[in-house]
């Protein structure tokens, strides 16, 4: 199925902000505290919105859920000529490449994180996405899509 048939302009900033209010009470729960960076100009993406929320959503959440208490989160968004580049980064402890390569990979969803989902759902717009841990920096999530 193209996920593109059905596409209205997304704006991205926006997006993110309503991701990290819907998620505040989670980061509080868990004493993780959440930074919004954005481009200085509105981003728009021509994704569909809803589907666009849910897998950014998904990111997050994971990134919020394998932090550890006390840490920072930050997501920051921004843009070079054809891209959008969205990145969040933990200051806690990494959980491990292994790990992330394992949820990164369940297709079938036995770690239920929701990011071989998330994953493939960059893949299929044309995206990219990379995720690192590193033990004196933390974890790491970059997404990029094509502006067009």
């Amino acid at each position: 199925m193209d996920n593109r048939t059905h596409e209205t302009p997304a704006e991205l900033a926006g997006l993110l902000e309503e991701i990290a209010v819907s998620l505040a009470e989670m980061a509080e729960a868990r004493r993780v505290q959440l930074q919004l960076q954005f481009a200085p100009t509105p981003v728009w993406l021509q994704h569909e919105t809803s589907q666009l929320r849910n897998n950014l959503r998904v990111f997050a959440e994971n990134m919020i859920l394998i932090a550890e208490a006390g840490s920072v989160i930050r997501i920051y968004m921004d843009t070079t000529d054809r891209q959008c580049i969205i990145e969040m980064l933990g200051n806690g402890r990494a959980t491990g490449i292994d790990r992330l390569h394992a949820y990164f990979l369940d297709e079938e969803n036995i770690f239920r994180t929701g990011l071989a989902t998330a994953k493939k759902y960059v893949e299929d717009n044309d995206g990219e996405l990379r995720y690192a841990s590193h033990e004196h920096s933390g974890n790491h999530f970059r997404v990029k899509f094509n502006m067009r």
